[in-house]
Formats: structure tokens, sequence, C-alpha cells
């Protein structure tokens, strides 16, 4: 096909340009884990995509599906999401002698996270070419994983002068942005293409969380109620890294087709800045001591007198994106109806959480040079570890052509989940596995397709019991509580034929 190269550039530049509205704020996960769907069209078959793949979405499925892209074509699309999850926790700490007393956290109330509209918009850009067998290329901006959540949970410890949070004290923003670039091209004609995109990966990361710490003094100096000190810790920064994604699309007949897609595991070094603030006791029994004016300055002091530290710092941490490895069917059982059917691997496993570094800290806001276990608190290295398993997503789709004009798209998907109630932890929201409906509408008018889908996640409560300390530091690595929540999902899209 010839095409006209003034053309070509201006529709090309708009397609960048959208594309890179992407790095705004984005939103909720939609699968298990943290992954995230693409496109109205895919998202109303459930996910089930990958041997059909024939529009601007195929690089983000299967690229592949670029070789059967008939029409030059660019797209956009954006998802709406509205999650309403609750939390109500259960954490106390036992004392010496059996009794549970309260420990900070806002037991026995049903807590919303911060409820709210968000959205993922999504561009891309298909050209067909003549060079090297009408080779089709493919540029796309889209969102390939998220998790936005916010929460408050923790109203402070009592007996202590300053315990409270300002803000989130449980949060992630976690944003993992994609420019692939993508190529395919047919190896025998009408019948098997093979597809290859190379992806610039963006991570942003604001995680805000609070760690109870173990008080560092003697035992013998410490009371039960003044054991653990609350640390609040925000963190901002960045990163970039290189992914990939390999597809192949076979057809052994007219009406049906065969399609599968590999990304391997990239990883995204993020560094921001941190900041730290540490609410130390108030122990009124040690300020009324005749020689407490002969502690200033010592550990006791400071462990004593409810001081609030703070302190920033510059960390480093890595974000994980994990391989994947997906296949499906599409069978054209009439002139009117498509049936398609996918099944998904995740290595959810290769996820481990965050493991936060820190370098230069600022000096703490305390007189003179601070004691040596007040400094050692405020300038530990802090972990947020997970636990998950590798899991299984299942989509089926129905593609019915109404009228020449209008398609019905309907799904439905199972979603395995990765956590388990031993690493929940409430920047991470799954509470099980998960069934997916969704329902759409295509329409085609002279070069333009405008769709529409919407679907509802269906997904169990989830109590959790146990505190765990999952890589043994001292410090439990979720929060025992009832967890029950609900999520729905919009999405539009326009795309244009040329």
């Amino acid at each position: 096909m010839k095409l006209n190269f003034v053309r070509v550039m201006k529709v090309a530049i708009s397609a960048v340009a959208l594309g890179i509205c992407t790095l705004l704020p984005l939103s909720e996960a939609e699968a298990g884990g943290y992954g995230n769907q693409v496109g109205v069209r895919a998202r109303a078959l459930g996910g089930a995509f990958r041997a059909i793949a024939d529009d601007w979405t195929a690089p983000v499925y299967n690229p592949a599906g670029l070789a059967y892209v008939l029409d030059n074509q660019v797209g956009g699309s954006a998802g709406f999401f509205h999650n309403r999850y609750l939390y109500n926790s259960n954490v106390f700490l036992e004392s010496s002698s059996g009794n549970e007393f309260d420990i900070g956290f806002t037991n026995g109330v049903d807590i919303p996270n911060a409820h709210r509209f968000d959205y993922t918009p999504e561009a891309g850009i298909v050209l067909r070419s003549p060079f090297w067998g009408e080779t089709v290329f493919a540029f796309t901006a889209y969102q390939s994983h998220d998790q936005n959540i916010r929460w408050n949970l923790f109203n402070g410890v009592p007996e202590y002068s300053d315990s409270t949070f300002p803000g989130d004290d449980f949060s992630i923003n976690l944003d993992v942005v994609q420019f692939q670039l993508s190529a395919a091209r047919e190896f025998v004609e009408d019948k098997l293409s093979l597809g290859l995109g190379i992806s610039l990966l963006r991570g942003d990361l604001n995680y805000t969380m609070v760690t109870l710490r173990d008080n560092p003094l003697d035992s013998t100096l410490v009371t039960s109620r003044f054991s653990l000190i609350p640390e609040g810790t925000s963190h901002e920064g960045f990163g970039w890294g290189v992914g990939f994604k390999l597809g192949a699309l076979w057809k052994p007949s007219e009406n049906l087709s065969f399609g599968a897609a590999f990304s391997p595991k990239s990883t995204i070094t993020a560094k921001g800045d941190a900041s730290f603030r540490i609410n130390l006791p108030n122990d009124e029994a040690t300020h009324q001591a005749e020689e407490f004016f002969l502690l200033a300055g010592q550990d006791k002091f400071y462990f004593t007198n409810g001081t609030v530290l703070r302190t920033n710092a510059e960390f480093e941490a890595e974000m994980v994106v994990p391989a994947s490895i997906s296949g499906g069917l599409a069978f054209k059982a009439s002139d009117r109806l498509t049936v398609t059917l996918d099944g998904e691997y995740t290595l959810w496993s290769q996820f481990k959480g965050f493991d936060f570094k820190y370098t230069s800290f600022d000096t703490l806001n305390v007189p003179g040079n601070a004691p040596p276990l007040v400094t050692a608190l405020a300038q530990t290295n802090l972990s947020e570890p997970v636990e998950w398993s590798d899991a299984t997503r299942v989509m089926l789709g129905v593609d019915y052509a109404l009228k020449s004009y209008v398609n019905i798209l309907g799904g439905l998907a199972f979603d395995q989940s990765p956590t388990s109630v031993l690493s929940t932890r409430p920047q991470f929201i799954d509470n099980g596995d998960k069934v997916i409906t969704s329902l759409g509408l295509a329409f085609q008018l002279s070069q333009w397709n405008l769709s529409w889908m919407s679907n509802i996640t269906f997904q169990p409560d989830l109590t959790v019991t146990e505190l765990t300390d999952i890589n043994r530091d001292g410090h439990s690595d979720n929060l025992p509580g009832d967890i029950s929540g609900e999520r729905y999902v919009t999405a539009v899209e326009i795309a244009y034929r040329f």
C-alpha cells in the first residue's frame, strides 16, 4: 500500500503525543497481582484476544497479530476504575501476662480505602510497510502494571505524646508504563506470522507505610506499653528498564487460529527520596524521676521524652515485572459468531516486594550529635517483603456481529490470586481468586471504530488471623483483619483506519 508520507507523519506525531499522556497519574490494577489490561475489545472479551490481536492493541497481547491488521490504524482508549474496599483491622500485642493491648490500629471498624474514580489512558499507531515482506510496525504506549490504593488505618499508640501520622499511613501508587515498538510479518501467507516487541519501561513508585519497630533500649528499662515504636516512612521515586514480548499466530484453517506470547522478567531500579518520622515513647514515670535531667542527650532521654524524630534520605528499590507466558485460540463458528479462549501463566513468585536501601541521610532533628541507638533506629534499611505464588488466568470471549456495523462482545475470566493470607498487606489488596464478567459494544462507522465495555469483578472476603514475619527481621509483614471489596471497570475507545 502506498503511503502519503506527510499524512502518516502527522498521525504518528499525534499518536506519540497521546501516548506520552500515559505518564499521568493512573489507577488500580485490574488483574491478579498488579497486572493491567489494555483496550476495549480485549477487555470485553475477558482478555481472550491473543489468537485475534488484529487492532492497534495487538502489541500488548500478541505482536504477531499485527501482520493481519489490514489498514494503517491509530487508536486510543481509557479504562475508568472504581474500587471499594473495606479493611477491619485486628492487630493487638500480647503482654507477658497474656493480656492483649492496643498498639494503635483502628480495630473493629470498617475503614474504607480512598474512594475515587481513576483511569488508565493508552494509545497506539499501526503502519503497514512494503519492506521485508510487508512488515507491519507499531508504536504503543500503555500501562502494563499498576497498583494504587490508600488507607488511614493507624490512629496512634496510647500513652505516646504524638503517635499519629498525617496523610495516608498505608498507600501505594505503582505504575509501569511501556513504550513499545513492535514489528510483525507473515512467514507463511495467511497461515503463520511472528512478531517482536521491544519496550522502554518507566516505573514510578510512591509508597508509604507504618512500621512498628522494637524498642532498642534494654528490656529492663522498657514497660510493655513502650516495647514498640511506630515509624512512618514515605517514598517517591522512579526508574527505567527494558522489556520484550514475542508472539506467534497460526491459522490452520479459515475459521480457526492459535496465538501465543511470551514476556521475560524485567527489573526496574527505582530511585528517589524518602522521609522518616519516628514517634518515640513519652514515659511520664521516667520524667518524674529526680535524675531524669541528667539523661539529657543520652539514648534513654530520647526514648522516654516523646521526641518525634525526623530525617530524609535517598532510597533505591527494585520493581519487578514478572515473566508471563500465554496462549489462546479463536474459532469462527459462523459468519457472525467468534468464540475465543485464552490462558495466561504469570510468574508472580519473581516479585518479592520491596527492599528499601537508604543513603545520604539528612541530619536528625536533635541537638548536637544523636546518640548511637537513636541514630541506628533512624537509619535502618526497611523491607516490605511479600511471598507470592505463580498464578493462572483463564479467559473466555464471545464476539457476535449483530449488524454489519455493530458487534456485541462478552467475556468471562477466572483470575487466580498469587497472594496468601500470610503475605497480604494493605498496599496489595487481593482477596483471593476472582471471577470477572464483561460486556461491550463495538461500532464501525466508515473509517472509525467506537467501542465501550464494562465489567464487574466478583471476589471473596478475606480474613487474616496471623502475624507473619516473612523475612525474619523481627517485624510482622502482614496486617491481620477482615478485608472485603468490589471493583467496577468501564472503558471507552476510538480508532481510525487510514
